[in-house]
C-alpha cells in the first residue's frame, strides 16, 4: 500500500473510531466542549485587545491639549470635575468654547449652549432615579459613541450659565495624546493585566478541561494502540489515527466557541456582575483576526491530543494515573511548603509577604486534593477492616478499591476542593475596603443625606436666596468661610434655629460649640482641615463675600436629599460641586470595586469550566467503575449491593475530602482577615458552598450506583 493511501485509511480508522460506543460518544462530546472553550477564552483575549484598541484611539480623538503660552490661540475653557449616582462616581466636563470654528467634542453634535448639558447614554439610565437630566441644566441630547470611552462609560459635558471662569484651563486644541485620562480610562485595569488574569484563572482551566477531553476513553484508545503497535505501527501512524479522531469533534467545538465573537461584532453586549458594555464596532474592526485565532485553537487542540497519545506507543498508556502504590510524595510537601509560605506572611515585607501568601494559596489548594487522597488511602483500609468484620461485603470490596485506587477519587473532588478555596478566597479579598472604606461605610449607615457641603462657582445674597427657598423645610443651611491655615478654625455661620437643629445652644453673642452630634463631628473633619470649626450666628442671605462653601444639615437618617440638592444648587449658582463627607473614600473606591467585580466573574468562569472537567471526568470514571462493578451482579441479586459498593466507594470519599477543604478554606479565610485587619468572611457564603458540594458527593453515588445496576443488565462475560 502506498504511503499516502495508508495515511488516508488511519485517517478513516480515526475518524471511525469509538462512535457506537459509549466511551467514544463521551469523547467526542467531550473533545467538541474543550474546543469550544479554548477557542472561547483566545477569542476573549482577542476582544479584550479589540476594545483598549478602541478604547485609545476614542481617548486620543477627545484628549485636550492645554495651552502652555499665553499667546497661543485658545478654542475653549475646560474644567473637569467628579460627581456620582448613588456611590458610582462619574465624570463631568464643563466646557466653554471661545472660538466659533472650533469643533465641538467627539461625540458631541454642536456646542452647549450656557445651560445645557450633554450626558452619555448609560449616565441617563443609572441616573434616571435621581432626575440627571435635570440636574446640570437644560438636557440637550445624548453624547454619541464616538465621544465614549466605552458605550457604559458615564459622561457628562455641560456649559454652565456663569459669568466668571475662574480655576478653568484655556485649550489649544481638542483631540492630543497628551492629555490627561478622563472618565472610565481613570480607572481601567490595564490590558496586560488584564489579559493576564485571564490567561493565569480561565484559560489555566481550560488546559485542564482539554487534558481531561484529551483522555477520555483511554481504556479503548489504549487496547487500539496495542493492536498498532502490534501491527507494527509507529509514532506517525498513531499520531494520524489520533488526528482523525479528534479532527471532527475539534473543528465543530472551534466553530461553536468563535460565535459569541462573531454575535457581539453585531450588537453591543453588556457583562454581566461588571456592569460594562463591549462595543460591537470596537470587534468588527478586528473581525478580520478571528480565523487565524480560530485556526490557532485549533492547532493546539489538536496538537495536545496528538501529545498525550505519543506517550502511548511504549506501552505506557494514556489512562490518568489513579496511584495505586501510593500518592506522590511531593505533591504532599508541596501542599505543606504552601502552608508554610501563608503562616510566615505576617513576617515579610509587604510586597514579598504578598507574593508568598498568592505562592502558598496556590500550591496549598493544588496539593489538597492529593492530601485528601492520601487521608482516603488510609481511610480505605479502616473501611475494608470494618467491612470485614461486620460482614458488610459492599463496604470491604469499597474500602479496598479506594485504597488501590485513590487517584480516581483525587480527580473527582480536585473542583470541588479548590472551588472552595477560590470561593472563599475571593470573597474575602472583594470584602476588603480598609480602615478608611469600612469608616466611610458606617458613616453613610448613620448619617445617610443629613450632611451635604456645596462648593458653588461663586456665592451672592440673591443666588443664596433662590438655593435656600429650594430646599425641604427640615433642611437647613450654614455659611462656611473655610480656615487658610491648618492653625486657624473654619467659621460657620447660620441661624439659631440651624443651630439647635445640630443640638448647639444658641446665644446672642460669641462663638457657639455646646453639644452638638455626630454631624458636626464630620463637619470639622470635613471643613476644617480636621481641625477646629466655630459657629455664629447671623443672617446667611447677609454678607457673603468670605464664605467659600454652604453645608445643607438635615435631621440624622435623612435619604433622597443628596440628588435634589444637586440640581438645586446647580441651578441656583450655575455651577456647584455637592459631597457628602464620605463620598471620597467611597467613590475611591471605585477602582476597588471594579477589581472585585472581575475577580467574581473570572471565578465564576473558572469554576464553571471546572465543573465541565470534572463532569466529563466522572462521566469517564464512572464508565470504568460500572464495567469493573458488573460482573459482580452474578453474585447476588440485591441492587442495594452495587447501590451500597458506590456510595462507599464514591460519595463517602467525596465527603470526607469536602469537609477537609471545608476546614482549610474556613481556617485560611480567618487567617487573612486578621492578618489583614480588613473584610470579613462569610461563613453562610462557606455553608452553601459545602451544602451544594455535599448534594453533589451524593449525586456522584447515586449515579455510579444506578449506572452499574443498568451495565448489569447489559453484562456479558468475554475475553477482553
Amino acid at each position: 500500500m502506498r504511503p499516502h493511501a495508508l495515511w488516508r485509511q488511519l485517517l478513516r480508522i480515526g475518524l471511525a473510531a469509538g462512535r457506537n460506543s459509549p466511551g467514544g460518544r463521551l469523547r467526542f462530546a467531550a473533545l467538541i466542549t474543550a474546543a469550544a472553550v479554548v477557542t472561547l477564552v483566545l477569542m476573549s483575549c482577542l476582544a479584550v485587545i479589540a476594545t483598549y484598541d478602541g478604547w485609545d484611539r476614542r481617548d486620543v480623538a477627545r484628549g485636550v491639549e492645554i495651552a502652555r503660552h499665553g499667546d497661543s490661540p485658545v478654542v475653549a475653557l475646560y474644567k473637569r470635575a467628579g460627581d456620582s449616582v448613588g456611590t458610582r462616581p462619574h465624570e463631568v466636563v464643563y466646557i466653554e468654547p471661545k472660538s466659533p470654528q472650533a469643533s465641538p467634542p467627539p461625540g458631541l453634535p454642536r456646542w452647549p449652549e450656557p445651560g445645557e448639558a450633554f450626558l452619555s447614554p448609560e449616565l441617563v439610565r443609572v441616573g434616571e432615579g435621581e432626575g440627571i437630566t435635570r440636574r446640570y441644566g437644560k438636557f440637550a441630547g445624548i453624547i454619541d459613541s464616538s465621544g465614549l470611552a466605552t458605550p457604559s462609560e458615564r459622561l457628562a459635558y455641560v456649559r454652565p450659565a456663569v459669568t466668571g471662569h475662574h480655576g478653568w484651563s484655556k485649550i489649544a486644541k481638542i483631540g492630543s495624546a497628551r492629555s490627561t485620562p478622563m472618565g472610565d480610562t481613570l480607572n481601567r485595569v490595564p490590558a496586560g493585566q488584564l489579559l493576564s488574569a485571564i490567561g493565569f484563572t480561565v484559560g489555566g482551566v481550560a488546559i485542564v478541561l482539554l487534558v481531561v477531553a484529551a483522555r477520555c476513553g483511554s481504556s479503548s484508545r489504549d487496547r487500539r494502540v496495542r493492536l498498532l503497535t502490534a501491527l507494527g505501527g509507529n509514532r506517525w501512524h498513531l499520531a494520524l489515527v489520533n488526528l482523525g479522531e479528534a479532527c471532527i469533534p475539534v473543528v465543530i467545538g472551534t466553530l461553536l466557541g468563535s460565535v459569541p465573537y462573531l454575535l457581539m461584532s453585531l450588537w453591543d453586549v453588556r457583562i454581566p456582575l461588571i456592569d460594562q458594555v463591549v462595543g460591537s464596532a470596537d470587534l468588527r474592526a478586528w473581525a478580520w483576526v478571528t480565523p487565524m485565532v480560530a485556526l490557532a485553537g485549533c492547532g493546539l487542540m489538536l496538537f495536545v491530543v496528538v501529545a498525550l497519545h505519543l506517550a502511548g506507543i511504549d506501552g505506557g498508556g494514556t489512562r490518568p494515573r489513579v496511584f495505586a502504590d501510593r500518592i506522590p510524595r511531593w505533591r504532599l510537601y508541596a501542599g505543606l511548603l504552601g502552608l508554610i509560605a501563608i503562616v510566615t506572611t505576617p513576617y515579610l515585607p509587604k510586597l514579598t509577604s504578598f507574593l508568598a501568601y498568592i505562592a502558598g494559596t496556590t500550591l496549598l489548594w493544588g496539593m489538597l486534593p492529593s492530601a485528601a487522597g492520601a487521608v482516603i488511602r488510609y481511610w480505605g483500609n479502616s473501611a475494608a477492616s470494618f467491612g470485614r468484620w461486620a460482614g458488610r461485603a459492599d463496604v470491604l470490596i469499597a474500602g479496598r478499591w479506594a485504597h488501590a485506587r485513590p487517584g480516581v477519587v483525587v480527580r473527582l473532588v480536585a473542583v470541588m476542593v479548590i472551588g472552595l478555596g477560590v470561593i472563599t478566597q475571593a470573597q474575602v479579598w472583594t470584602s476588603r475596603l480598609g480602615d478608611s472604606g469600612q469608616n466611610a461605610r458606617a458613616l453613610q449607615r448613620e448619617l445617610h443625606d443629613s450632611v451635604l457641603v456645596v462648593t458653588p462657582q461663586s456665592i451672592t445674597p440673591a443666588s443664596v436666596d433662590a438655593f435656600t427657598r429650594s430646599l425641604p423645610k427640615n433642611a437647613n443651611i450654614f455659611l462656611v468661610n473655610t480656615a487658610k491655615k491648618p492653625t486657624e478654625p473654619s467659621v460657620l455661620r447660620g441661624s439659631c434655629e440651624a443651630m439647635r437643629s445640630l443640638g448647639i445652644a444658641c446665644s446672642s453673642d460669641g462663638d457657639h460649640m455646646t453639644g452638638g452630634d455626630a454631624r458636626i463631628a464630620i463637619l470639622g473633619k470635613f471643613i476644617g482641615f480636621g481641625g477646629e470649626i466655630k459657629f455664629r450666628e447671623g443672617n446667611v442671605s447677609g454678607n457673603t463675600q468670605k464664605a467659600d462653601q454652604i453645608a445643607v444639615v438635615s435631621p440624622p437618617g435623612t435619604t433622597g436629599l443628596n440628588a435634589r440638592v444637586k440640581e438645586t444648587a446647580n441651578r441656583a449658582f450655575g455651577l456647584a460641586q455637592v459631597k457628602r463627607p464620605y463620598d471620597g473614600w467611597i467613590l475611591g473606591a471605585d477602582r476597588l470595586v471594579n477589581m472585585a467585580d472581575w475577580v467574581k466573574l473570572l471565578t465564576i468562569l473558572t469554576l464553571i469550566i471546572l465543573a465541565l472537567a470534572v463532569a466529563f471526568s466522572s462521566a469517564a470514571e464512572f464508565l470504568v467503575f460500572t464495567t469493573a462493578v458488573a460482573p459482580l451482579a452474578v453474585l447476588t441479586e440485591r441492587r442495594r449491593f452495587l447501590l451500597g459498593i458506590a456510595i462507599w466507594n464514591l460519595t463517602v470519599p467525596t465527603v470526607i475530602a469536602v469537609a477537609f477543604g471545608v476546614c482549610v478554606a474556613a481556617w485560611q479565610g480567618s487567617f487573612f482577615i486578621s492578618l489583614s485587619k480588613s473584610g470579613m468572611f462569610s461563613w453562610s457564603l462557606l455553608a452553601a458552598c459545602a451544602a451544594g458540594a455535599l448534594v453533589l458527593a451524593i449525586a456522584i453515588g447515586l449515579i455510579g450506583g444506578t449506572g452499574a445496576i443498568r451495565a448489569t443488565a447489559r453484562w456479558r462475560p468475554a475475553a477482553d
